[in-house]
């Protein structure tokens, strides 16, 4: 994890192996149109652009990722809404950060 002296977190992530594909594609393709999750079109005319040919089943992955990644982000808009990852240590973390630099506001 790392926080900045402006206050921006980076959390740690899971190594994503051999899916790591996926999300240059997930990224490349999208990750949502507009307001909406990614469509089969869009990711249909992404695969013809880039001349590639997605399975069924990494369509569907992309899609689902899409759709997690949109939902998400309404959820963020909420002032009071935890991050995704408030079970993990990144969370205890940042936590200790914000306080931190609350502190130091408050001293200086």
């Amino acid at each position: 994890m790392e926080v900045d002296a402006g206050g921006d977190f980076e959390p740690d992530m899971p190594d994503p192996g051999a899916a790591v594909y996926l999300l240059r594609h997930f990224w490349a393709a999208g990750p949502t149109f507009g307001e909406q999750m990614l469509t089969n079109g869009e990711l249909r005319d992404y695969q013809e652009n880039a001349g590639i040919r997605l399975t069924p089943w990494e369509c569907e992955t992309l899609r689902r990722l899409s759709s997690a990644y949109l939902s998400e982000s309404h959820k963020a808009r909420e002032a009071d809404c935890a991050p995704p990852f408030t079970d993990s240590t990144d969370a205890q973390r940042l936590h200790q950060a914000e306080l931190n630099r609350k502190m130091d506001t408050f001293l200086d």
